[in-house]
């Protein structure tokens, strides 16, 4: 035990402390040159995916071929003079559109008028022709000003779709359902007393 432990204080006293610092590796002329992996005495050591060195005796499996460089996929539209085609998204056509008091299981219940203070709901059913996601807007209207504007998305051909919120001003209100262009499909108004 004696002679391990006289061992071990020669070996560490011959890693002593005159060791010069590590040399830092020299800067890159190129900037944008990737640098290249380290290079290491252990050809059985995979850098690249953490694994552990192969016991020794056991050889090293035949590295795998390289994979060949990815080519990016050709653009379905290239560059031409002519415009990428556009999907064809029809015209929303509102089937119905309702003030209520309440929605129940997708459906309007209560009707106008409205007291001052309450919440009321604006239901719309739109055909949507080619069922691709399509936003419509319900723009609240009260006293000659814009109160609201909502969006909504429509994402099917037959699509039930509200907005609600509480009015607050006695008289005519009106909602607009507009499409993406800004055109009005249909116009709903309500009295609150």
């Amino acid at each position: 035990m004696r002679r391990c432990l006289l061992i071990l204080l020669l070996l560490v006293s011959a890693c002593g402390g005159d060791e010069e610092p590590p040399l830092e590796p020299p800067p890159l002329e190129d900037p944008d040159v990737p640098t290249p992996p380290p290079e290491y005495a252990n050809p059985t050591l995979d850098v690249s995916s953490g694994q552990e060195p192969l016991p020794e005796g056991v050889e090293a499996a035949t590295p795998p071929a390289e994979k060949p460089e990815a080519t990016p996929a050709a653009d379905p539209h290239p560059e031409t003079d002519e415009p990428h085609p556009a999907i064809e998204l029809g015209t929303l056509t509102v089937v119905e559109a309702v003030a209520a008091s309440d929605i129940v299981d997708r459906r309007p219940q209560g009707d106008p008028p409205f007291a001052d203070g309450s919440e009321v709901n604006i239901f719309t059913r739109i055909e949507n022709p080619g069922g691709h996601q399509r936003t419509i807007r319900h723009q609240w209207h009260y006293d000659g000003s814009r109160r609201s504007n909502v969006a909504l998305k429509v994402k099917g051909t037959t699509w039930r779709t509200w907005s609600t919120r509480p009015v607050y001003g006695v008289g005519e209100w009106r909602v607009d359902v507009v499409d993406e262009a800004g055109t009005v499909l249909e116009s709903v108004t309500f009295t609150v007393k």
